[in-house]
């Protein structure tokens, strides 16, 4: 399928190839004539989401019987596909808690 480039208005085999943004696979087009790239929505949204998460978002903390629990915005647990029921691990570093899958 072809598509014109939003910039330069030429051309642009829609081929998708995979580029390499901030560690995460991203589908997408490149146009030929001037370079500009253009990302599957669902693909570049993990990105976004990640960026956000570098500045910090607020979670609910609630309780289940005698424990604290933490409540995952979607969006989060979409982005590092975590699914209910499994194990993720808590670390301290530096005086700061941290989740790691």
């Amino acid at each position: 399928m072809k598509t014109k480039c939003y910039k330069c208005n030429s051309i642009v085999n829609t081929r998708q190839r995979v580029f390499n943004i901030m560690g995460f696979e991203v589908r997408g087009w490149k146009c030929p004539k001037c370079s500009e790239e253009y990302y599957e929505g669902d693909d570049i949204n993990k990105v976004l989401v990640y960026n956000k998460l570098k500045k910090g978002i607020p979670v609910k903390v609630g309780a289940l019987g005698s424990s604290l629990v933490m409540r995952l915005p979607k969006e989060v647990s979409s982005v590092f596909d975590i699914k209910k029921g499994q194990e993720v691990i808590l670390r301290v570093k530096d005086k700061e808690l941290v989740v790691e899958v």
